[in-house]
């Protein structure tokens, strides 16, 4: 999750046309300074930036130069530790009238615009003692006041509030929202796009939801569900946790499950930094990944390229594989038999219902009935 970008500004409007690029990172930099200086750094970036860290430390690197050279220009949550990123929530990516920015433009209040602004250890030194009253105010008052409230927070009044204050932005996109399962429902000629939130009380009181995005390929699905042993088992076409999807980085050929990411609620401040990031989410990741991977075609091309990989397109191996070789199928793919020799291979250790599934569909598959579509045409579908 991305807190700031230099990109948000030097490619926004009021960005002066005879500044650097790097101009609109200056005041990122300044921050990231006092994150880096006051230790609150996160363990990846201490792993793999730790010598340009004790740069930033002895003053050798400026927060600018450690934001382009090991941020990618990217201001992000994996940057900081538990502390950084609640400090940075409440402060930083705050909307409120004593948030960073607006005490980043009043201390340089002499300049015609904020990004004139020198990056300079000696500008660094006038902001430096407002982010740390900042950060005192925080750790002394709000902070203790707000974690006293973990255990009382109630999932479902969570959800609730959550769900309303981005309903409007799903809305205008044609979703509805289905209370119960907690998730957004878009229907497309070809397919149903869900986008879910699951929440989880912890034991300390606090409660983590993993946002998740399913496509459901309705023409897969039906011709899943005339197999399926267990009727009332989702069976999404393509779908993972969207933390993941979102950083993802297009090699399939390297990609290898990793541990569920998810969000952390902990006070009032993180329910509203919920219902702002996500609308923002929605139009910058989720709408294109609808629109992208909503096809047979698509389906096809996302599953099977690698048949012998995990798929971050599908978490879950054996109903990937039977889900890919219906697309195969649908979508008359060359390697078809080359696909069923694989996946046959490949689920000789899975649950005893999937290998069921499997030589179903393999026997409907090899049929006329599919070639001609009947079990599709039969459900008044198409």
């Amino acid at each position: 999750m991305s807190y700031d970008r230099i990109e948000w500004h030097s490619e926004g409007e009021g960005f002066p046309k005879e500044a650097k690029p790097e101009d609109g990172g200056t005041h990122i930099g300044m921050f990231l300074t006092w994150i880096v200086q006051n230790d609150l750094i996160g363990e990846l970036y201490i792993e793999i930036s730790q010598e340009a860290i004790n740069k930033v430390k002895s003053q050798k690197m400026t927060g600018r130069d450690f934001l382009i050279e090991e941020c990618d220009s990217k201001f992000y949550n994996e940057v900081l530790n538990d502390e950084g990123n609640e400090f940075v929530k409440y402060y930083y990516d705050d909307d409120g009238n004593e948030n960073y920015f607006g005490d980043y433009a009043k201390v340089f209040d002499e300049y015609d615009n904020v990004y004139e602004v020198e990056n300079s250890w000696e500008n660094y030194d006038k902001i430096k003692p407002i982010i740390e009253m900042r950060y005192h105010e925080w750790k002394n008052n709000n902070h203790k006041s707000l974690t006293l409230c973990n255990k009382k927070m109630k999932v479902n009044e969570i959800a609730q509030e959550i769900s309303d204050g981005v309903l409007e932005s799903f809305q205008k996109h044609g979703f509805k929202y289905r209370k119960a399962q907690k998730e957004f429902v878009r229907k497309i000629k070809e397919a149903d796009q869900v986008f879910s939130l699951m929440y989880t009380k912890r034991n300390d009181g606090t409660i983590t939801v993993k946002p998740e995005l399913i496509i459901q390929v309705k023409e897969i699905e039906a011709i899943y569900k005339s197999i399926a042993q267990i009727k009332s088992r989702p069976y999404l076409t393509l779908g993972n946790y969207f933390l993941h999807l979102r950083d993802y980085d297009g090699d399939d050929l390297n990609y290898k499950k990793k541990p569920t990411k998810e969000w952390l609620i902990e006070n009032d401040a993180d329910v509203k930094h919920l219902i702002k990031i996500i609308p923002e989410y929605l139009e910058e990741d989720i709408l294109p990944y609808f629109e992208s991977n909503s096809s047979v075609s698509r389906v096809d091309e996302l599953l099977n390229k690698y048949p012998e990989k995990m798929s971050v397109h599908n978490y879950s191996y054996p109903l990937r594989t039977n889900i890919a070789i219906i697309a195969a199928k649908l979508n008359r793919n060359p390697n078809y038999d080359d696909l069923i020799k694989i996946y046959e291979r490949e689920l000789e250790d899975a649950e005893e219902n999937y290998k069921i599934e499997f030589y179903k569909l393999k026997e409907l598959l090899a049929s006329n009935l599919i070639n001609d579509k009947k079990i599709w045409d039969a459900k008044g579908k198409k």
